[in-house]
């Protein structure tokens, strides 16, 4: 039953993290603000409606009998660790106390700053293919000598973390669903 219920809660962990959470929430539930706290509780949301519904579907094809206070218990693990971990400053504050913040922040996309006339075609280039089309950015970007081509990726630190938290977490919450 823990292998069948940890195997749903990791499924539904994949899903809702990378398919249904939107773009805006992905960028807005770190913010220091309500419109982040908005953000994060809506992604949390779906993400505990997906890890229900999966739960649901393997208790019933494998009868698991799984109970109401075991699932409402381990989901409610899951949500407040996976809220408190999306906020972001949260999870950098843990690991700058644990000694790991500089492992949390490897890979973290950095400004550059164009000096040449190569750099500058290269920003030039970056913005025709990335950015709008206005002519504000451009303004702004010869105005500061600043501009990051660097992009975010999935190879950071933070990301490494991030989703190896939420796993412990997701362990926890199904041994938490087997045993109540």
């Amino acid at each position: 039953t823990f292998a069948t219920v940890f195997i749903a809660l990791y499924v539904a962990h994949g899903v809702a993290d990378h398919w249904l959470q939107t773009d805006y929430q992905a960028a807005t539930k770190g913010k220091r603000d309500w419109e982040g706290v908005g953000a994060c509780a809506t992604h949390v949301g779906v993400y505990v409606l997906a890890a229900s519904v999966l739960l649901f579907v393997v208790d019933a094809v494998f009868g698991l009998e799984l109970t109401v206070a075991g699932v409402l218990t381990g989901q409610a693990i899951s949500a407040v660790t996976h809220y408190w971990a999306d906020r972001r400053f949260t999870l950098a504050w843990l690991c700058d106390r644990l000694g790991i913040g500089g492992f949390y922040r490897l890979g973290a996309p950095r400004e550059v700053v164009a000096y040449t006339n190569t750099d500058l075609q290269r920003v030039e280039l970056y913005r025709r293919e990335n950015a709008p089309s206005d002519q504000t950015w451009h303004r702004q970007m010869l105005a500061s000598d600043h501009q990051s081509w660097d992009n975010p990726s999935l190879g950071t630190g933070a990301y490494a973390l991030d989703q190896w938290w939420h796993i412990f977490w997701l362990f926890i919450a199904a041994i938490v669903t087997v045993i109540l």
